[in-house]
């Protein structure tokens, strides 16, 4: 892979701080095991996916100010690189969400409709804070916020419909970044919708097992940080 230039960098580096700062507030689950690692490996592949749209969008610029240098060719040839190791990178994932589902299936304390009514409320409100003040457009706010309804659906039909989801939507995402255009038709990616559906996911189990645990202090702030994540993959990556 081609080194990136310091803009690709400085993104790289703002993504990876919104998703360290959601990170330090999530420990592990002994009931969960497998949740850390679909988080961890969930943040490569964002950010792999990120950077080969990055280099992409490069190309497009120089290629338009006459600059098809080889450095312009070095960054054409990044995109294929980063595509593919984002796309090994989620090859892992899948293989995670498998031990996921098994584990949600089987824990001691299940999710109810009052820990998803509270764990939803908090993200909400807070990524409606940060939407408000966002640059998006209206019809991108609604996609994103689409995405959260998708979420609490599948959390609301119970434990298995949640391990479905993600699996689900890892398939799609696998399919998006296949195809020729890698998922970006619409001003907010295809992909970035996935992408962003999989963080809700994956993060309001984090929150609802906050409150399982009676640690709402944790809940708040994991809802806080995951709502400042899914708006920074929004406007980095788009």
């Amino acid at each position: 892979m081609s080194i990136f230039c310091s803009q690709e960098m400085s993104t790289a580096h703002e993504f990876l701080a919104l998703e360290s700062q959601l990170l330090s507030v999530l420990g592990t689950d002994p009931d969960l095991p497998s949740l850390r690692p679909i988080l961890d490996g969930l943040g490569s592949t964002t950010l792999l996916f990120g950077l080969c749209e990055l280099n992409a969008k490069r190309v497009v610029r120089r290629s338009a100010a006459k600059q098809r240098t080889v450095l312009t060719a070095s960054y054409a040839d990044s995109i294929g690189s980063y595509n593919a190791a984002g796309l090994k990178s989620l090859s892992d994932l899948a293989a995670r969400a498998k031990k996921l589902q098994n584990e949600l299936s089987q824990q001691r304390v299940k999710i109810n409709a009052a820990h998803i009514k509270k764990s939803i409320k908090d993200v909400r409100h807070d990524m409606g804070l940060y939407l408000a003040d966002s640059n998006l457009k209206e019809a991108d706010i609604t996609k994103i916020l689409k995405a959260l309804d998708e979420v609490e659906a599948a959390f609301v039909a119970g434990d298995k419909q949640v391990g479905d989801f993600i699996s689900k939507k890892i398939s799609e995402l696998d399919t998006l970044r296949n195809s020729p255009d890698r998922g970006n038709r619409e001003n907010i990616p295809a992909w970035n919708l996935v992408i962003i559906a999989l963080y809700l996911a994956v993060g309001l189990i984090y929150a609802i097992r906050c409150i399982i645990q009676d640690v709402c202090s944790r809940n708040a702030k994991a809802a806080f940080y995951l709502a400042a994540l899914v708006l920074g993959i929004s406007l980095k990556f788009c």
